[in-house]
C-alpha cells in the first residue's frame, strides 16, 4: 500500500498537482459510506406494528391447539426483543393482515410423528399488504427439531428464534453462515 501511495504522490508531483481526473475516485474510496446504508429496506419503512400469525399442520390437518399457541408466543416474544414497534399475535387471518402499516410474520410449522418423537419444521416469512414493493419472495429456510409436545417451550423457542432473527431488520445477524459441503479455505 505504501508503495502505491508513494507512486501516486510522485505522479502528482510530475503533473504539477493536477489530480482532478482521479479526485472522485479517491473521494469514493476514502470517504465513509452514505448514511442511507443504515436506512431500513423499503419493505420495512413506515411499519407501525408487527403481528405474528401461526399455522401448525400435522397428520390430522391444521392444528389450532396448544402447540400453535406455544409456537406463536415464542415467535412473538422473540420478535419483541428490541422491536421499535408493538408486536402482537393474531388468532386468525383477517383485516389486520391487510393493514399496510403492519408486517405480519407468517410462521408455518409442520409436525410429523417419528419413532424418536415429534419432528417440527418451522419457516417464517414476512408479509405486508402493499403495492409498490412486494417485499421478500421467500421466507427463511425451514428448520427442524424434535420436540416433546405442545408444552416443550424451550425446544420450540430455540427452533423459531433463529428464523425470527433472520427475518427482522432490528435483530443482528447470527454471523457468517457456513455453506454445506464447503470447509474453511475452499473456494
Amino acid at each position: 500500500m505504501a508503495r502505491g501511495v508513494t507512486g501516486f504522490m510522485r505522479q502528482v508531483a510530475r503533473t504539477g498537482g493536477r489530480i482532478a481526473p482521479v479526485a472522485p475516485l479517491i473521494a469514493a474510496i476514502a470517504l465513509p459510506a452514505p448514511a442511507m446504508a443504515d436506512a431500513p429496506a423499503p419493505f420495512w419503512q413506515g411499519v407501525r406494528r408487527v403481528q405474528v400469525l401461526c399455522l401448525v399442520t400435522d397428520a390430522r390437518g391444521s392444528n389450532a391447539g396448544p402447540l400453535r399457541d406455544t409456537l406463536c408466543r415464542a415467535a412473538r416474544d422473540r420478535a419483541a426483543i428490541g422491536a421499535p414497534v408493538p408486536v402482537t399475535m393474531l388468532a386468525q387471518p383477517g383485516a389486520p393482515v391487510l393493514d399496510a402499516g403492519a408486517v405480519t410474520l407468517l410462521v408455518h410449522a409442520s409436525v410429523t410423528d417419528t419413532r424418536a418423537g415429534a419432528l417440527m419444521a418451522v419457516s417464517v416469512r414476512p408479509y405486508r399488504n402493499q403495492i409498490q414493493d412486494g417485499g421478500p419472495l421467500f421466507g427463511t429456510a425451514p428448520r427442524a427439531a424434535l420436540i416433546r409436545g405442545a408444552r416443550d417451550d424451550a425446544a420450540i423457542a430455540a427452533l423459531v428464534g433463529p428464523a425470527i432473527d433472520e427475518t427482522l431488520p432490528w435483530h443482528p445477524p447470527a454471523g457468517p453462515r457456513r455453506v454445506p459441503g464447503r470447509g474453511a479455505g475452499s473456494r
